[in-house]
């Protein structure tokens, strides 16, 4: 079954989908930068980043959902995450490959030290691409601009209708 958003990801039905995403997707957007300053301050066993990889992977695949509805404005955001996203799936590669199998000594050894690279690897990418000064304000900013975009949006739709009927 599939995992549904957590309750304070609460979807109402009888609110329109860009009124549920501006209210939905900017507290998402807080709660994922919660998240990866913790994890990141922490200074994390790799083993420890699998669960933020699931979360950068709910976040990157909920707006990949939403791009309809707010057009190319999350084009930006998506392509931030693609770097932390690979080096989080390198990390979960090497920790779940030591932990499937005994490929001795060296390898395991070669599979320890490239998890601890990557997982710096994504440590460095966080603090310098959304550890920084705004970012999670400009996240929630463009999340929260849906409805601005669909109403302009429509506004240009009733025009050409308007032009259509005469």
């Amino acid at each position: 079954m599939p995992r549904r958003l957590a309750s304070t990801h609460h979807w109402e039905p009888g609110e329109s989908v860009e009124a549920n995403a501006a209210r939905v997707l900017p507290r998402m957007a807080h709660e994922y930068f919660a998240a990866g300053r913790k994890i990141v301050a922490s200074k994390p066993d790799p083993a420890a980043l699998h669960p933020f990889r699931l979360k950068t992977k709910q976040i990157r695949y909920t707006l990949e959902g939403f791009r309809g509805v707010y057009g190319d404005s999350v084009a930006a955001l998506l392509e931030k995450l693609k770097p932390l996203q690979n080096a989080l799936g390198d990390v979960n590669d090497s920790v779940a490959t030591r932990a499937e199998f005994d490929l001795g000594e060296t390898f395991d050894a070669f599979l320890r030290q490239r998890a601890r690279s990557k997982a710096k690897e994504f440590c460095k990418a966080w603090k310098k691409g959304f550890d920084v000064s705004g970012e999670e304000a400009r996240w929630v900013s463009i999340l929260s601009k849906v409805e601005a975009a669909i109403d302009s949006h429509h506004l240009a739709g009733d025009e050409v209708r308007s032009s259509q009927e005469k």
